[in-house]
């Protein structure tokens, strides 16, 4: 790790509402800057929680975008999650390969949109052509908070890539006794 995370014991008062026993890097090294804790930490909380996009969903978009950008914090992490979630492991191996296949036409939709949104460089042709399939599932409201997700998770992907956050041991575990590590 880059930077070292702060703790509830030597975080500054304002941001002591943000730790918890489950505390991760992310909260402890955001912590360094107070200013941006406490903005990032309800932005990402109102992005990463519960809304008119199901939990399946958000969890497909955020692991697809952590793959795609080759974040390993947040793709082992969100593997973990995506299957508390309710994902399946053959849908969870299938999303970690950056190309996945084999969903129902409205989920493939979304993951097609994320493939062309969460990696490399946008190409306009492209953003517009899955748009235009994604459009056909999924409702305006829906494609919005979609989009956001999606820069949200680029966002973090590339805090955590930059500052190295380590895995928790627990996810870790999981990941090595289902054969993910």
């Amino acid at each position: 790790m880059k930077v070292q995370p702060l703790t509830l014991d030597n975080a500054p008062l304002s941001v002591r509402q943000y730790f918890s026993s489950s505390t991760g890097p992310l909260v402890g090294t955001l912590a360094q800057v107070p200013e941006l804790l406490q903005v990032a930490m309800p932005f990402i909380a109102q992005s990463f929680g519960a809304s008119a996009l199901s939990m399946r969903h958000k969890e497909m978009i955020i692991l697809l975008v952590s793959v795609l950008q080759g974040c390993r914090y947040c793709t082992q992490t969100h593997t973990v999650v995506a299957f508390n979630e309710g994902l399946s492991t053959t849908e969870l191996a299938s999303i970690r390969t950056g190309q996945p296949q084999g969903f129902a036409p409205k989920e493939q939709a979304l993951v097609d949109f994320v493939i062309v949104m969460g990696a490399g460089i946008l190409d306009k042709q492209k953003v517009d052509q899955v748009m235009t399939l994604l459009t056909e599932h999924w409702l305006d409201f829906e494609v919005v908070e979609i989009s956001m997700l999606i820069g949200t998770v680029i966002m973090l992907n590339r805090y955590c890539i930059a500052l190295d956050l380590p895995t928790s041991e627990t996810h870790l575990q999981w990941l090595e006794n289902e054969g993910w590590l």
